[in-house]
């Protein structure tokens, strides 16, 4: 799932989200238009994204993200 997948499905703007969580909105649209890596932000951002989203934080993060990890995303 993408932040923006994930703020649509919500019914929020980027505005809004950036208002709920105190992330810069022109840190939610570089995000969603791949010019930033999500996992390149601060956990308290990424955290606060996921919380006013009520997403899984693993939902947020890419395949390659987890296999770091150790997961098996084959």
């Amino acid at each position: 799932m993408t932040l923006k997948e994930a703020r649509t499905e919500r019914g929020y703007t980027q505005k809004e989200l950036a208002e709920i969580t105190g992330v810069h909105q022109v840190q939610i649209a570089k995000i969603e238009c791949g010019m930033v890596h999500i996992g390149n932000m601060t956990a308290r951002n990424f955290l606060n994204l996921c919380d006013a989203l009520n997403v899984d934080p693993h939902l947020l993060l890419p395949a390659e993200k987890q296999d770091r990890r150790g997961g098996n995303n084959r």
